[in-house]
C-alpha cells in the first residue's frame, strides 16, 4: 500500500530539485543584453551598442583622425557599476583635452542630481581621464632645460612686470611675466575669441614645462 504523505514529501522533493536545476542550467529569461564576439552588446529591441574597452576605444579615436600608437587605455569598474576609462598619451603632440573630449563624447557619462547643482550621483557613471605619461614629459623637460636656463636668467636680470616675449608662432605670442610669476598666450588676431590658460613661473623647470607645450601643441589648455 502506498503511504500518501511519503509520495507527497518525495514529489516535494523533486520539484525543489527541478527547480534548482533550472536555476542553474538554465538560460536567464530576463537578461536585457547577449554579447557576441564582435565586442558589441545586443538589446531586445535589437538595437546594437558597442562595449566599453579599450580597442573600441582606440577604435572610435581612429575615427576621428587620432594617432593610437602611443595611446594607452585602461578600462576598469570601480564600484556600484561604474567604469574609470584612464588614458596615457605617450606623445606631446597630442592634445589630453582633445583626446578626452572625443572620448567622453561617445564613451562618458555623468548621471548629476537634479536638486543639488553639480553633485554627482553614486553609481551608473563612466568617468573619462587623460593625461601624459610622467617618464615622457620628464625627457622633454630635460631636453629644454638648457634653453630653459638661459631664458629665465635673462629675465632675472631684467627684473620687471612688463611682459617679454619668450615664444611666437604664426597665431599666437607667449609672454613671460617674471614678477607676475606667469607666461601668458596672446593671439595676434585680436578678434579671435580662443582663450587660453596660463602658465605658472615660478623656476627654471616650470619654464621648460612650459617651452616643451609650447613647441609641441603651442598652448597650455583652453579655457
Amino acid at each position: 500500500m502506498i503511504d500518501i504523505n511519503q509520495q507527497r514529501k518525495e514529489n516535494s522533493k523533486q520539484i525543489v530539485a527541478d527547480s534548482q536545476y533550472n536555476q542553474i542550467f538554465s538560460p536567464p529569461t530576463n537578461r536585457l543584453t547577449e554579447m557576441n564576439l564582435s565586442g558589441t552588446k545586443t538589446d531586445l529591441k535589437g538595437e546594437i551598442h558597442m562595449e566599453i574597452t579599450a580597442v573600441n576605444i582606440k577604435k572610435s579615436l581612429r575615427e576621428q583622425g587620432i594617432d593610437t600608437k602611443k595611446v594607452r587605455i585602461r578600462v576598469e569598474m570601480v564600484g556600484y557599476g561604474s567604469t574609470s576609462i584612464k588614458v596615457t598619451l605617450h606623445d606631446l603632440t597630442l592634445e589630453t583635452e582633445k583626446v578626452r573630449h572625443e572620448i567622453q563624447k561617445r564613451w562618458g557619462s555623468i548621471r548629476y542630481d537634479e536638486k543639488v547643482q553639480g553633485e554627482i550621483l553614486e553609481g551608473c557613471n563612466t568617468y573619462v581621464f587623460c593625461d601624459y605619461d610622467d617618464d615622457v614629459i620628464e625627457q622633454a623637460i630635460q631636453e629644454k632645460y638648457a634653453q630653459a636656463e638661459a631664458i629665465y636668467q635673462h629675465l632675472e636680470q631684467l627684473d620687471t612686470y612688463d611682459g617679454e616675449q619668450i615664444f611666437e608662432t604664426e597665431s599666437m605670442r607667449a609672454v613671460a611675466f617674471f614678477k607676475d610669476k606667469s607666461i601668458s598666450l596672446m593671439m595676434k588676431d585680436r578678434s579671435s575669441a580662443i582663450q587660453y590658460r596660463r602658465h605658472t613661473l615660478n623656476s627654471i623647470y616650470d619654464l621648460a614645462h612650459a617651452l616643451v607645450f609650447l613647441e609641441t601643441i603651442g598652448h597650455f589648455g583652453k579655457l
